[in-house]
């Protein structure tokens, strides 16, 4: 815990630094990793703002324990639903095509200091995380690290601006990142779930969201549907949810109705199922036949085709889109929401 708030008060003169009225941008989701960052950041005594981030699927227990408990937690504004923007990009999010973080997450505290809840105890890809880290891989590392690295990159920038009467005040407008660019500092990537929850229960003694709780047991808080959940948790969430299942299925009606065939999407053997499937009655028999229909098929205006040079993904997912050849002029209807449209 020490180390943890010792990392915090080093930071802090960067978070003045990008954001000087509020400091830190906490990234806040309402589980168990958020609140213990949440309480620990309030430890260190350091200006912050917590944010959550609506995804239009989040569980409505989870909104409910925010809104009572951390009233002071800002709830960014969001301009359209999941299911809006999958109608848009023609695609549902899966779990190697995770659009849905870059949309509704990832994105939120953009040009600030942002603060979150990961750790190494979560899976083994958060296990690689460091300290501090910049969007882009641009780095990672340590807190004593990261200071070398942007005194380089400041003393790089510096060396273009003219040493001028004005030099110093330039000097102070200089920063080592820019734009859409954040800082993201993780003071409880060490920590252990045991950890959080001793620090939640007998150092904070504060409650905790009840999904956590029988009858839901839930030992991570997310979105309801989420691609990377097991089938187990998606059942059961269909079971708690039935809203969200109804506007999925509607989402892929949407794609139907514009020649989506979800029988080729979701590898069905069976070529007279085609038919019966709901989907456009291609003619096609073969996979390879379905798969030059579905290259070859333009969708309706308002959806591009992602190898476009007007695709959403283009510029966001390129190198995934090479590599898993997905998304070629198809909506996408893969392996995790299989259980939403034939459940």
């Amino acid at each position: 815990m020490a180390k943890s708030v010792e990392l915090i008060q080093k930071a802090e003169r960067l978070a003045r630094m990008y954001d000087p009225e509020n400091g830190f941008y906490l990234a806040f989701s309402g589980g168990k990793d958020s609140q213990a960052l949440y309480h620990i950041t309030q430890l260190a005594g350091v200006s912050f703002k917590a944010h959550f981030s609506p995804t239009s699927v989040d569980p409505p227990q989870v909104i409910r324990f925010i809104r009572k408990n951390y009233p002071d937690c800002e709830f960014e504004k969001v301009d359209k639903s999941m299911y809006q923007v999958a109608k848009e990009m023609g695609m549902v999010p899966t779990m190697k095509l995770r659009w849905c973080c870059a949309k509704f997450k990832e994105s939120a505290g953009e040009g600030k200091v942002t603060l979150t809840g990961v750790r190494h105890a979560e899976s083994i890809k958060r296990s690689k995380r460091k300290e501090v880290e910049v969007t882009g891989h641009k780095f990672a590392g340590d807190i004593e690290e990261f200071f070398a690295w942007s005194a380089e990159k400041v003393a790089k920038k510096m060396k273009n601006i003219n040493q001028d009467e004005f030099s110093r005040d330039k000097e102070q407008e200089v920063r080592c990142i820019n734009g859409k660019d954040s800082i993201i500092v993780n003071p409880l990537v060490e920590w252990t779930d045991g950890d959080v929850w001793d620090f939640l229960n007998k150092v904070m003694e504060v409650p905790h969201c009840e999904l956590y709780d029988p009858p839901y047991n839930r030992r991570r808080i997310g979105c309801i549907l989420c691609p990377m959940s097991s089938r187990t948790t998606k059942l059961r969430d269909i079971e708690l949810y039935p809203y969200v299942k109804q506007k999925w299925l509607e989402v892929f009606e949407y794609f139907i109705g514009r020649g989506y065939n979800p029988t080729y999407a979701t590898r069905r053997k069976s070529s007279s199922s085609a038919n019966a499937g709901g989907g456009q009655n291609t003619g096609l028999t073969t996979p390879k036949s379905s798969r030059k229909w579905q290259y070859n098929y333009t969708p309706a205006p308002n959806v591009r085709r992602a190898g476009g040079t007007t695709a959403p993904l283009r510029r966001e997912n390129k190198k995934r889109e090479t590599k898993m050849g997905r998304s070629r002029g198809k909506f996408v209807c893969p392996g995790p929401f299989r259980l939403v449209a034939y459940a």
